[in-house]
């Protein structure tokens, strides 16, 4: 008995998928030779279809296929192992990442003023592009403009503004600030 892979593929999204099959002896490969090159045909006709169909049926057995996972996970710690040291390999490559990048962001910057200055350029472009300025309170002496959203600022104290990390375009810390900022805004009126 043989054990053959028909035809194998990922297709994105983390789905992998084979057909396989197993010959149980020379005379059953020979009279099955023509349905498996009809079958590799009639696949590259209907790939989607069978894609679709695979998706399916992994959907309505996932809890099996759960099952069946947690099995495979318990009968190859080996196997885990190896996985679990890539991750760990993943770390190590952001450490040293981040104290490569500490290393050569200053002098990469100090020997490409021209780029820097297209980027700075570019990035205060594109923030006068997107956000408005409408006050709504006075500017103050020691005070910074913080956008409470794209239009409307709010002029608060420099320690308030740069006490808290945020970013208005991706949302990262901005419902902490806002607080401040409005705590600031009507605790003062």
């Amino acid at each position: 008995m043989k054990h053959i892979t028909l035809i194998s593929g990922n297709e994105g999204e983390g789905w992998l998928w084979s057909i396989e099959c197993y010959i149980y002896s020379s005379s059953h490969l020979n009279a099955n030779i023509f349905q498996i090159r009809n079958f590799k045909d009639n696949y590259k006709k209907n790939k989607k279809g069978l894609i679709q169909s695979v998706r399916k049926w992994q959907e309505t057995n996932l809890e099996k296929n759960k099952e069946d996972h947690k099995l495979w996970l318990k009968n190859n710690p080996d196997k885990v192992r190896q996985y679990g040291k890539k991750g760990r390999e993943k770390e190590e490559h952001k450490e040293y990442m981040k104290q490569y990048l500490k290393e050569y962001t200053p002098l990469w910057r100090a020997n490409n003023p021209d780029k820097i200055r297209e980027y700075d350029a570019r990035t205060k472009n594109k923030r006068k592009r997107n956000l408005g300025f409408i006050p709504l309170n006075m500017h103050f002496e020691n005070a910074e403009a913080h956008h409470v959203d794209k239009n409307h600022i709010i002029y608060i104290p420099k320690e308030i503004h740069n006490s808290i990390y945020h970013n208005l375009l991706t949302g990262q810390g901005m419902a902490e600030i806002n607080a401040k900022a409005f705590q600031y805004l009507f605790g003062n009126n």
